[in-house]
């Protein structure tokens, strides 16, 4: 399922054969010809969050990351849609809280600086 549902009516082939895929999702081909939905993992930015933004949020999402790879390779789409989401989620509020920290130190510092 797209996040358009207009464009969930244009992934039926139809009558006409034609397919048009979602741009929100990639495709994997397996073995024997047939393709599959593949969840993106977020990986890369979970690990980034870990060491930059909000270290038990960012483990949390690198673990429903690598769910979301074991679920991908073992073709479950929909467990892998279902972690793909949580690790979206925990990297957004992780990435914010990590913002919001860096706010609030640089602030302090500028304050402390204006008081000497």
């Amino acid at each position: 399922m797209c996040a358009d549902p207009n464009l969930d009516q244009l992934l039926d082939p139809g009558v006409s054969g034609q397919s048009i895929t979602c741009p929100l999702r990639q495709k994997a081909t397996m073995e024997g010809g047939q393709s599959r939905t593949v969840a993106q993992s977020y990986l890369a930015w979970s690990i980034f969050n870990t060491l930059c933004c909000c270290l038990p949020l960012g483990i949390a999402a690198i673990v429903y990351s690598s769910r979301v790879q074991s679920a991908n390779a073992a073709g479950e789409t929909v467990a892998a849609e279902e972690a793909s989401r949580t690790a979206k989620i925990l990297n957004i509020i992780a990435l914010v809280c990590g913002i919001i920290v860096l706010i609030i130190v640089i602030a302090l510092r500028a304050s402390a600086a204006g008081q000497q």
